[in-house]
């Protein structure tokens, strides 16, 4: 019978103490009740100690210790040394972050830093814009500034010379106006940049604490209410594509994935949701009663589905219109059952 092992149990620290004194990783399971595969993630974990030991301050090092088993979601920015995002996500947790609840966070980082970068490539596709259209219009300035002095030195009749500079001086003016248009434009969108970048690196893309719960009331509601009637269901599936459904869930004719709402910012923010379409027969926004009208508008061009959560559970408001055949359900259907099964066994 193997043991189950957190990272923070007596165990656990004796298993690490001697990978540090040399044991190897596969003879852990020939000394201690486990197996390869749990030798293997505390030799990670291990890992990921030493490093954060090495780079990160004892505050930080601390919370990371604190999780055990649960920060190894956190190793893919180990892996880059990505020390900004591990201490941004280390600084929103507690001992009490669950695993899946890193995996949430690690969506966060990605999103904002995601966002981050489509504004500022918006931002320097429109300056470039203004730039190019003010170097054309200082070229026709100057062409119509030697033609002014042309006029001036040559020897013309009075009336076509007043009226062809009275034509110049337009064109000029009206230059003029513009490129002071465009400058004011440019000071804009430079001025924007800046609030927007401070705006969008200083958002609430972490969900806190007491979103984090109400998230997983939700979830629980809806695995709850759909098991009820038949379905198999299970939270944080992660999809072929790489992103992760709150709740996935399937029965012998259809599956359906329900994206998990708690509040207003985490709804507007979250650029994902379509990507899941193609995964499912049936999509729906699951969220409390004050977010129905948001969701409303953002799933009308779709005609995806939307539900609203309920003292006993949930209620669909709106049915998901689309037409959708899903290719390779089979597969997906088993990688959930696989899915369900790891939780039970190992308890992630």
């Amino acid at each position: 019978m193997k043991a189950t092992i957190t990272g923070l149990d007596a165990l656990s620290k004796r298993i690490l103490l001697d990978l540090d004194r040399g044991l190897k990783v596969s003879e852990v399971p020939e000394h201690y009740p486990v197996s390869l595969d749990q030798a293997k993630r505390l030799s990670r974990f291990r890992n990921m100690l030493n490093m954060a030991e090495e780079n990160l301050d004892e505050k930080v090092f601390k919370k990371l210790e604190s999780l055990g088993l649960k920060s190894l979601p956190l190793s893919s920015l180990f892996r880059k040394s990505d020390w900004e995002g591990i201490v941004d996500i280390l600084a929103v947790v507690t001992d009490e972050t669950k695993r899946e609840e890193l995996e949430f966070l690690l969506d966060g980082l990605e999103e904002r830093r995601k966002r981050l970068k489509e504004f500022k490539e918006e931002a320097d596709l429109d300056l470039k814009r203004l730039e190019y259209k003010d170097r054309s219009l200082q070229t026709r300035e100057r062409e119509l500034l030697r033609l002014q002095e042309e006029i001036d030195r040559r020897s013309v009749a009075l009336i076509d010379k007043k009226f062809t500079v009275h034509k110049v001086k337009e064109e000029l003016k009206e230059i003029k106006d513009e490129r002071t248009d465009i400058q004011r434009k440019m000071e804009n969108i430079k001025k924007r940049m800046v609030h927007s970048y401070k705006e969008i690196v200083e958002s609430p893309v972490f969900l806190s604490e007491f979103d984090l719960k109400r998230l997983k009331e939700l979830q629980d509601k809806a695995l709850k209410w759909l098991f009820q009637r038949g379905f198999v269901a299970v939270a944080d599936f992660t999809l072929p594509n790489g992103k992760r459904a709150d709740i996935f869930a399937y029965n012998e004719s259809q599956i359906v994935i329900l994206e998990v709402k708690v509040s207003h910012s985490d709804l507007m923010t979250d650029l994902k949701w379509t990507e899941y379409l193609p995964y499912c027969d049936d999509f729906y926004f699951f969220t409390p009663a004050e977010l129905v009208d948001p969701v409303s508008l953002k799933v009308k061009e779709v005609n995806c589905g939307q539900c609203v959560e309920t003292e006993d559970g949930l209620k669909i408001i709106k049915a998901d219109e689309r037409v959708n055949e899903v290719s390779g359900a089979d597969e997906l259907k088993f990688e959930a059952g696989q899915l369900l099964s790891r939780k039970f066994i190992y308890g992630y």
